[in-house]
């Protein structure tokens, strides 16, 4: 397995600049123009708001890595590193969550973790010989394409057809042009990008039975143009290739041994995640969703082509919430009227601070929102005051936005907790779940939200 070893920061920050901002940022604002003037592609990497920029800041201390002095004097320095594996691409595109969504505190945790993309200590000039930075634009253009494409690899490999019609597009103006576009990441608000994904194709080699190029006859000669556009583009002037003497010695040999081998340098860590992405796609390993919904991580499994989780972990908390829904079928599922929804069904995480919903079967609003415990937890619990005002606090939220007035929480044992904004109830336990003509309806349709079966 290749491996890869970053050089690393010792301290973090993650910051906002804007032109109304400190003096530190202001700074920090004049040597992103100048960073960004040879690091990036405008089109792609630049914010959405230019004015208001995420940045991560590496802070490195040089002195603080002073392990002694040279001969004539010179600093001895022992720069920080991490070893990294060919995995890291899998740990990078997943910093998307399934919707498309971003997050800045992901990002962070990576880098924390692995370092920064494209700069290394020592290896560029530092801004006032201490700091460097990436815009969180750069990053999350390059995890957005990375996740398009792997999600496309999925629909490939799965010959999911109406789903990549969704995402290759023919042209109207020529019969012969077509577009890979992927407007899914750039149309979530908060990762301020610019530009939709968006890769030109053209038709003329392409050999297409019917005559009439459609997606369905035709769509892994597509997806094979897209990937040798894009894997090109990335690593034309990201990796090296060389020779190297190596010198082999052992207990029973009479000498040592002398020969060659091969190896890639790569600048970068994002050189490095891009190389180990196309080496994983050329050999068209099988790729899995992890069928926990609380991960939905892209994965592969060595030992299992048809693995369903993610982890070990994925595995138990899937067994853990299908148990859970069990239990709040059989206490809700029995009442005349009602029906639940997983929330996430919704696709577009405006509710996500519980786990479902409870809607009126024949409109479809929403009554209620359920939250599950996967504990005992009751009144006489220790954190008892702490989920009583989460719940609270959330509820609140949506009462003021869209008048969902109940929410309830059932434990591992079946028990019920009720909260009730109108009537000032905040976590009572109630024997049963209230009728529906007792339950206040709220102003938010879930149709508009998600698409039901007829």
């Amino acid at each position: 397995m290749n491996k890869f070893t970053n050089k690393i920061y010792q301290r973090y920050r993650l910051l906002k600049i804007n032109k109304e901002a400190s003096n530190l940022s202001k700074h920090f604002s004049g040597y992103y123009k100048a960073w960004k003037e040879v690091k990036t592609n405008p089109k792609e990497h630049d914010p959405l708001k230019e004015e208001e920029q995420e940045i991560v800041v590496g802070e490195f201390e040089v002195f603080k890595l002073k392990t002694g002095t040279g001969p004539s004097g010179e600093i001895i320095i022992d720069e920080p590193k991490k070893e990294v594996s060919e995995d890291i691409f899998f740990k990078f595109l997943n910093l998307s969550n399934e919707n498309g969504k971003i997050s800045s505190f992901d990002i962070y945790n990576f880098v924390n973790r692995y370092g920064l993309l494209v700069n290394q200590p020592m290896g560029q000039k530092l801004l006032e010989e201490k700091y460097h930075l990436e815009t969180l634009s750069f990053w999350r253009y390059e995890i957005a394409l990375m996740n398009s494409l792997i999600k496309t690899y999925y629909n490939y490999q799965n010959e999911n057809t109406e789903e990549l019609k969704k995402i290759f597009i023919q042209s109207k103006k020529e019969f012969s042009d077509c577009f890979y576009r992927d407007n899914t990441y750039s149309s979530i608000e908060t990762n301020n990008l610019k530009s939709n994904i968006e890769i030109f194709i053209d038709f003329h080699d392409m050999v297409s039975p019917s005559g009439n190029f459609l997606v369905e006859e035709i769509y892994e000669q597509l997806f094979a143009r897209v990937l040798f556009q894009v894997l090109n583009q990335k690593l034309r002037q990201t990796t090296d290739t060389y020779i190297i003497e190596t010198e082999e010695s052992g207990k029973f040999r009479a000498r040592d041994q002398r020969w060659i081998d091969i190896k890639s340098g790569y600048k970068d860590l994002l050189s490095f995640i891009w190389a180990s992405f196309a080496h994983f796609i050329k050999t068209k390993t099988k790729i899995n969703i992890c069928l926990n919904n609380r991960c939905k991580k892209f994965f592969t499994s060595q030992k299992f082509t048809r693995a369903k989780f993610h982890s070990d972990l994925c595995r138990s908390a899937y067994a853990r919430d299908a148990k859970m829904w069990e239990l709040a079928k059989n206490k809700i599922m029995k009442k005349e009227g009602m029906m639940i929804l997983d929330e996430r069904e919704t696709g577009i995480g405006k509710l996500s601070s519980f786990d479902a919903l409870l809607l009126n079967e024949k409109n479809k609003k929403v009554l209620a929102m359920l939250e599950f415990s996967y504990s005992e937890i009751d009144h006489k619990s220790l954190k008892w005051n702490h989920i009583k005002h989460k719940i609270y606090r959330n509820l609140s939220h949506l009462y003021d936005k869209n008048k969902i007035n109940h929410a309830f929480l059932i434990n591992k044992n079946g028990k019920l907790f009720e909260w009730n904004i109108k009537k000032k109830i905040y976590g009572n336990e109630i024997q049963k779940l209230p009728e529906t003509k007792d339950l206040a309806q709220s102003n938010l349709d879930i149709r508009r939200l998600v698409q039901f079966e007829k």
